[in-house]
């Protein structure tokens, strides 16, 4: 089984929401197959430091209010900007930054958020009423009812031309020590 690396929303838990996308990166390739050459069971450390620095890498996305593209994420709606009790774009309680977690396998990397909401922070997405008429919630000082609301997409998983060379850099430091005999 060749060894991939993947982010999205981790199950967790209760957590109902779980989406993985596979990352098909030449440079985090040739690094799997230069780790795996050596022993393929270093493969397991390698994930554990790339989780550990993919949720750094991630929690600055929150900070930058950028994606993986560097593409800085869709504004707030003036009206619940103006009402918003904490600092940034998906910050205002912090428990989507807080609650990102990695999993390590014999063969998978996985990192995101086992919270039902970040998907749709990730990817965007329109929200329905379940049950209900309308959706209500509050925006600034008024309560609003809504048939529908369009979240933007504002994606914060994902791996950066930065992050590929640091995991190039992180698969080769550990191959040193290997060769140096410090592993």
């Amino acid at each position: 089984c060749i060894p991939t690396v993947a982010f999205g929303d981790v199950r967790i838990g209760m957590a109902q929401v779980s989406i993985k996308v596979t990352v098909k990166d030449q440079g985090v390739s040739d690094a799997i197959a230069r780790v795996t050459a050596v022993d393929p069971n270093l493969i397991p450390p390698l994930f554990k430091n790339w989780g550990e620095y993919q949720i750094k890498a991630t929690r600055a996305r929150f900070l930058a209010a950028r994606g993986p593209d560097g593409k800085p994420w869709t504004p707030l709606n003036r009206v619940y900007a103006a009402g918003k009790r904490g600092p940034g774009i998906l910050r205002e309680s912090g428990q989507l930054m807080g609650s990102l977690v990695y999993q390590v396998t014999a063969n998978q990397l996985a990192w995101g958020s086992p919270k039902v909401y970040a998907a749709i922070n990730q990817k965007g997405g329109t929200i329905v009423p379940r049950s209900a008429d309308a959706l209500v919630f509050r925006m600034g000082n008024r309560v609003v009812f809504a048939r529908k609301v369009t979240i933007p997409a504002r994606p914060y998983l994902g791996v950066s031309t930065e992050d590929r060379e640091v995991m190039g850099q992180m698969a080769d430091d550990l191959l040193a020590e290997v060769w140096n005999g410090d592993r």
